[in-house]
């Protein structure tokens, strides 16, 4: 087999592979954006209220954060040329250049056993299903996630958290 045979057929198992998880990952990342900024919105005013024993953590981080900015040497160049204007100009990029992010926190805890720190396996499969899988399809795509994540990252993870910059 040559080297061009070889790295086309490596081409089409690859994209043969990526596009059932694409599709399945990107809507998979839609439904996760979307349920983040649901998320946002009911935590930004104030903390919810969820029962102690549900095990489920759901709350809002702020960071302060400098947007760097990649024009300086045109902002120079238009403050010399137009020193009054510039000043102003100056004024209004330092006023918002401090951004605000959310970080959206949410997650399960371990100290009760109740859900022994995942959820109930008909909880998964009924969101998958909502992405538009079979009941079986649904089965077979949440154990190759399990195996994959135990695989390769080790253990999973009780807390995660997802970026909104305001």
């Amino acid at each position: 087999m040559t080297k061009a045979e070889d790295l086309g057929r490596r081409l089409v198992a690859l994209k043969r592979i990526t596009s059932p998880f694409g599709k399945v990952g990107d809507r998979t990342k839609r439904q996760l954006e979307k349920a983040a900024e649901e998320a946002y919105k009911l935590c930004r005013d104030r903390e919810p209220v969820l029962p102690e024993d549900s095990g489920i953590k759901l709350g809002l981080r702020w960071e302060d954060q400098n947007k760097a900015r990649g024009m300086a040497l045109g902002i120079r160049e238009f403050e010399q040329a137009y020193p009054e204007e510039g000043k102003i100009l100056r004024g209004m990029i330092s006023e918002h250049r401090l951004s605000r992010r959310a970080h959206i926190q949410f997650g399960i805890s371990s100290q009760f056993g109740i859900l022994s720190d995942d959820l109930p396996l008909d909880f998964y499969i009924d969101l998958l299903e909502e992405l538009g899988l079979s009941r079986k399809q649904a089965m077979v795509v949440y154990e190759a996630s399990v195996a994959l994540g135990d695989d390769l990252k080790g253990k999973r993870s009780s807390y995660y958290e997802c970026l909104r910059v305001e």
